[in-house]
């Protein structure tokens, strides 16, 4: 009688394990130190895949399908209902406006993006891209919040990350110059930002960057010359006195020769994710830390 009871428990405790692993990140089989496609069967088809970014509880997956198809840029939204996943459809966001680059923030109480939306509702739809913020409000999201023109400059601004305690970084691209700036909440109002310094930026590309909920480290892609590719993935690390290590690019086992753009970060800190090739890569980001000795 023991040992059935025994070899029970161990039955549940192992089905309820599987059943946890199976429905976590679209029920994927996760990868480990080398890329592999994230959800290639699930996610659509016909259009550049990028920016994944989860709920701090794992039940709601958020993504950029760009293409003419998709308004130039939609948000999609696929959700954990009772034990699946839902077929991906566009986020309940107000409005028909390109929108992209998602990112829900480590508390799960709002999420970040960026759009053509004009300021004032009502004004016609300008061709620079801005950042904006929407609310949780229960199970759905409430009104769009424009970020500011201290956040938001002329040109486009792309890409926002935010961390655990609430700085903000981006990647304006003004003309042909693009770099990481960096904005601090004060007072519940987002100052002036900054640019960040030559540890980090180039005189070439620098964008899409992804900052971790703590602070301590930093990628994102560039096309400084003696890389792999078209873009690269580049990563820095804090130091404790706040400023940053130099710029390392991640190796051949991110980069190609093409592009690899849009990192982001799973809620446990378990993979990163990035994108290459019009789809959704992932890795163990175990990796990362490969490059802080170095």
């Amino acid at each position: 009688m023991k040992i059935f009871i025994f070899l029970s428990v161990q039955f549940f405790l192992f089905f309820n394990l599987y059943a946890q692993e199976s429905s976590t990140y679209l029920g994927q089989d996760t990868p480990d130190l080398d890329p592999q496609v994230f959800a290639e069967e699930f996610l659509p088809k016909g259009a550049y895949l990028h920016t994944v970014s989860f709920t701090a509880d794992g039940k709601e997956c958020y993504f950029t399908a760009e293409s003419r198809a998709y308004n130039g840029g939609t948000i999609m939204v696929s959700k954990l209902e009772n034990g699946k996943w839902t077929n991906p459809k566009p986020a309940p966001i107000p409005g028909t406006y390109r929108e992209i680059d998602p990112l829900i923030t480590p508390d799960g109480s709002a999420m970040l993006y960026c759009t053509n939306r004009p300021v004032n509702e009502g004004d016609a739809v300008t061709g620079n891209m801005d950042i904006w913020m929407i609310k949780r409000v229960g199970q759905s999201w409430g009104k769009p919040m424009y970020l500011g023109a201290d956040v938001n400059t002329e040109g486009q601004d792309w890409f926002p990350t935010i961390t655990r305690s609430g700085t903000l970084y981006f990647s304006p691209w003004i003309g042909d110059v693009s770099n990481i700036h960096t904005s601090m909440m004060k007072d519940g109002k987002y100052q002036k930002s900054r640019k960040l310094s030559d540890q980090v930026n180039s005189p070439n590309l620098d964008y899409d960057p992804l900052i971790s909920p703590d602070e301590s480290f930093l990628i994102f892609c560039s096309d400084r010359p003696n890389g792999y590719g078209d873009v690269d993935l580049y990563v820095c690390f804090k130091k404790e006195n706040g400023s940053w290590t130099k710029a390392k690019n991640m190796g051949n086992r991110i980069n190609t020769e093409g592009a690899e753009f849009a990192p982001t970060i799973s809620p446990d800190g378990k993979y990163l994710f990035f994108a290459r090739d019009k789809q959704i890569y992932w890795v163990k980001s175990d990796i990362i830390n490969q490059f802080k000795s170095r």
